[in-house]
């Protein structure tokens, strides 16, 4: 998914980040409408019972504070869904979750 934030514009992507040593859910965004990209960091990896995940969505809410909704799901394939609260800073050189418990 991806969205234009405002008042930047910059473009702003969920995405299923297989990258990565430990796979999972990354956020990445782009100042240049999409042609160069920066990863900013994952908001779940596929690690101890989360085996799978992706499909998500983001919203803009007050300001720089976003919320991103996805499903996951374990190793019998029983999904869920999670939502997560994160800020990007001002210069949009990384993001910090507002969630305690990604931190």
């Amino acid at each position: 998914m991806i969205i234009e934030t405002e008042p930047a514009r910059h473009l702003l992507v969920l995405y299923r980040d297989l990258s990565q040593k430990t796979p999972g859910i990354g956020i990445g965004y782009s100042s240049d409408g999409g042609h160069n990209w920066q990863r900013l960091g994952s908001l779940a990896v596929y690690a101890g019972s989360i085996y799978d995940g992706g499909y998500g969505d983001l919203i803009q809410l007050e300001g720089n504070r976003f919320l991103a909704v996805y499903y996951l799901c374990d190793q019998d394939a029983s999904p869920w869904i999670q939502g997560t609260l994160f800020i990007l800073d001002q210069d949009l050189i990384g993001w910090q979750s507002a969630n305690p418990s990604m931190r």
